[in-house]
């Protein structure tokens, strides 16, 4: 009697707020930055709820090929096999353009703020935008 091998795939599917689905399909990993780090998701995980900030987001497909995407601002659920992500925004790596990444950091830097929250919240954009230019520049070197 032949052993056939027990799939590993699950379902995931990358949502962003107010617009269409980015993608949906079935995958053996995902790797998901949340606010405390990185968590890596397989098939049978346990059912789980995070918030996500920022990140590269990692999918490996059915054949375990890497699709790469940088996600901001949202949540991630799991239950059942099925995967969720939910963000404000998501490209992916090829939709990152170091020109208007670098010239949205240089208008961020420059403002000046009083307000703490204020200040704050530019901080977190300088931070954010800096590691999309990590990210952008990654890529540009590697063509």
């Amino acid at each position: 009697m032949a052993i056939t091998a027990k799939k590993k795939n699950f379902k995931c599917s990358i949502l962003t707020i107010g617009k269409n689905m980015i993608k949906s399909m079935n995958i053996n990993r995902i790797d998901v930055p949340i606010s405390s780090g990185l968590i890596s998701i397989y098939k049978d995980h346990a059912p789980y709820i995070s918030d996500i900030h920022f990140g590269k987001l990692m999918i490996y497909d059915e054949n375990n090929n890497v699709i790469n995407m940088y996600i901001e601002d949202g949540i991630v659920e799991v239950s059942k096999n099925t995967v969720s992500v939910l963000v404000k925004k998501a490209y992916y790596f090829d939709d990152l353009d170091l020109e208007e990444i670098k010239s949205k950091l240089e208008t961020v830097s420059s403002q000046t703020f009083t307000a703490i929250e204020d200040i704050h919240r530019r901080d977190r954009n300088i931070h954010r935008l800096n590691f999309q230019l990590k990210l952008a520049e990654e890529i540009k070197n590697n063509l």
